[in-house]
């Protein structure tokens, strides 16, 4: 019985890490084809545009080293809906003031700081449903998978770089 308990495997947990961890990538992908319609319609150079995509990646890097620690104390649930919330938060102020360029640029960082919780709890999910060679072969199967779809985003806008 415990051998065959072994072999069976769950795929619900590999699934919902995968989504979680792309929350992230999302969040820097979606809107770079844009930024020369931003650059152009505030009237600021593409430097400056540029920016919005250095804040969300400084705060998407600050803020896993907060969510993991606080994750493990208070649990991995009130941490995503904190996180997430944090992303919200950032969304809405990028959409409401949208003309003010500072908004947008805290807008952004928020975003970051908020989908950095995504991250860091879907590797979570991983090591809290799996262990031992489960582990390792789905932890590879999902990064191969998301690294295509890094790969796929680098080309999909390599046409759109700024000279």
């Amino acid at each position: 019985m415990n051998k065959k308990h072994n072999k069976s495997f769950n795929k619900t947990p590999m699934l919902l890490a995968m989504m979680i961890i792309a929350t992230g990538q999302v969040g820097v992908s979606i809107y770079l084809p844009s930024l020369p319609l931003i650059s152009e319609s505030l009237s600021i150079g593409h430097a400056d545009v540029q920016m919005l995509v250095t804040l969300f990646l400084v705060g998407f890097g600050l803020s896993q080293l907060f969510y993991g620690p606080l994750s493990d104390a208070i649990g991995r649930r009130p941490v995503f809906i904190l996180g997430q919330g944090v992303y919200l938060l950032g969304t809405v102020l990028c959409i409401a003031l949208n003309e003010h360029f500072t908004a947008l640029e805290i807008g952004r960082l928020l975003q970051g700081l908020g989908a950095g919780s995504a991250s860091v709890l879907g590797r979570s999910v991983l090591r809290d449903s799996y262990d031992g060679k489960q582990l390792t072969k789905h932890c590879l199967t999902s990064q191969s998978l998301l690294q295509s779809c890094q790969l796929s985003r680098l080309f999909s806008v390599d046409g759109l770089r700024f000279t």
